[in-house]
């Protein structure tokens, strides 16, 4: 058949370009996606052929399954709008006893296929756009760098991991096992380390920048929509000094990101990546009337997805240190835990999924039941955590390992300061750097290059407006 004749697929197509462009996500988001559901569309296709035994009603009917189980109501409105009007014209000329139109399958298909195919060129568009503006490739190490002698520098970002104090005054809990079970590794671990942001993509841009974000002129004013905020960020990342700063010291940039990919570091060398479903999929599936449906029937599936792409996020950075390499290696892990959704139980089993899923999002604890199966994930999320600390020192007993969280997590009706008590351990076996008990994000990395940076004192916080990282307003309460 020809192109235009593969109707499904293209409104598939289109149905993920829409989605992409409208949401915050880096192009390496978007090929997964994509390729799947034109290829599912494409299945959907044959199978119709073989059962209807006619290619233009297989096209029509795996078109019409395509964008009602999408919930795509507008380009469906099109053409119920386009049938009615075609069947109007058709009375029309039966009482004026004029001879009827030639439509037949055939002719519905190919008209069809051309509007489908011209709905995805028009969707494609504004990819193509972000394309351009967002390409930036792996740079490597600056010539003439050479990193011989330097450590492998290991980060370990547990997103949303509260302070030893915090987790007592929110939660009742104790972690002083898992401080121990730190220390006894080599590790100094902060007592009252701070954040000065509370959303991960303000903390990001801060520490790798070394200073706050409103001296980031990438990021200042920040735009009014919020989904460019989390562009301007991405942007932002991508070309950060202390990026630059690490590859003239000869440092390979290795990442794995988490499945927020709008917080990765698009310009890495090496981006290991999960295969498990992304934060975009997921939004892909779920605002679908199939997969409305599907996890209406099983919900759980997202968040074994979710537990898989942790301990995935763990397996690869522990293979990752005990590679070779001949060059020293920056690793940027970002373990989206025990952030939200609540999925595991202290023991480590499943925990159940949220009441209010699939109807909202899995990132965000919407309930007091959440909160009250928050300390049972920080418990497993601590075995996970020392298990690949474990497997480092292992392989890699010289590397500075950096084990931090980007904010903390302020139970609902706590303490607002509760946001900003972040957690951070460091093991630096060669002392290469000094950290000081009420460190902050901002200065951690930049301090292991030779740039300058803010020095953020007197401390300084702002709290983010909901999804709008970047429109902050000033923290006045109690130093966290």
């Amino acid at each position: 058949m020809a192109l235009a004749r593969w109707s499904a697929a293209a409104f598939v197509a289109a149905y993920v370009l829409i989605s992409f462009s409208a949401t915050p996500n880096p192009m390496m988001a978007l090929w997964r996606p994509l390729l799947v559901g034109v290829a599912v569309a494409v299945a959907l296709q044959l199978l119709l052929g073989l059962v209807l035994r006619d290619g233009d009603r297989a096209e029509i009917a795996a078109s019409a399954v395509v964008l009602v189980l999408g919930a795509a109501w507008v380009p469906l409105a099109v053409l119920v709008v386009a049938v009615i009007w075609l069947l109007a014209i058709q009375l029309m000329r039966r009482r004026r006893g004029e001879p009827a139109l030639g439509l037949n399958a055939r002719t519905v298909a190919r008209n069809l296929g051309v509007f489908a195919w011209a709905f995805a060129t028009v969707a494609a568009i504004p990819v193509v756009g972000w394309a351009i503006a967002s390409y930036h490739p792996a740079d490597g190490a600056i010539e003439g760098a050479t990193g011989t002698g330097r450590p492998d520098i290991v980060l370990l970002l547990v997103d949303g991991y509260p302070r030893a104090d915090s987790l007592v005054e929110q939660f009742g809990v104790d972690n002083s096992a898992f401080v121990t079970a730190l220390t006894t590794r080599g590790f100094l671990v902060a007592a009252h380390s701070r954040s000065n942001y509370t959303a991960t993509w303000a903390s990001l841009s801060s520490m790798f920048y070394g200073r706050y974000v409103d001296e980031i002129h990438e990021l200042a004013p920040p735009p009014a929509d919020p989904a460019e905020q989390y562009r301007r960020v991405m942007l932002a990342l991508g070309r950060a000094p202390v990026l630059d700063g690490f590859r003239r010291d000869g440092y390979e940039i290795v990442t794995i990101p988490s499945a927020f990919e709008s917080a990765a570091l698009t310009s890495a060398d090496r981006i290991l990546t999960p295969p498990e479903w992304t934060s975009f999929e997921l939004s892909l599936i779920q605002r679908s009337l199939a997969g409305q449906l599907a996890f209406r029937l099983a919900p759980g599936v997202v968040f074994d997805q979710h537990r898989a792409r942790l301990e995935s996020t763990l397996q690869l950075l522990g293979d990752e240190m005990a590679r070779t390499s001949a060059t020293p290696r920056f690793v940027f892990a970002h373990l989206l835990a025990p952030h939200a959704p609540v999925a595991f139980r202290a023991d480590g089993s499943p925990a159940e999924p949220p009441a209010c899923f699939p109807g909202c999002s899995p990132y965000g604890i919407t309930s007091a039941a959440d909160w009250e199966g928050f300390p049972g994930q920080v418990t497993h999320v601590n075995e996970l955590v020392v298990a690949v600390l474990d497997r480092i020192i292992g392989d890699d007993p010289g590397a500075l390992i950096i084990l931090m969280s980007d904010h903390g997590s302020p139970r609902t009706g706590e303490a607002p300061a509760n946001a900003f008590r972040n957690f951070f351990a460091a093991r630096a076996p060669a002392n290469e750097v000094q950290y000081e008990d009420d460190v902050t994000p901002m200065t951690v990395l930049a301090r292991l290059t030779d740039l300058p940076f803010t020095s953020g004192d007197p401390y300084r916080a702002w709290i983010s407006a909901g999804l709008e990282p970047l429109t902050l307003t000033p923290y006045t309460g109690p130093e966290p």
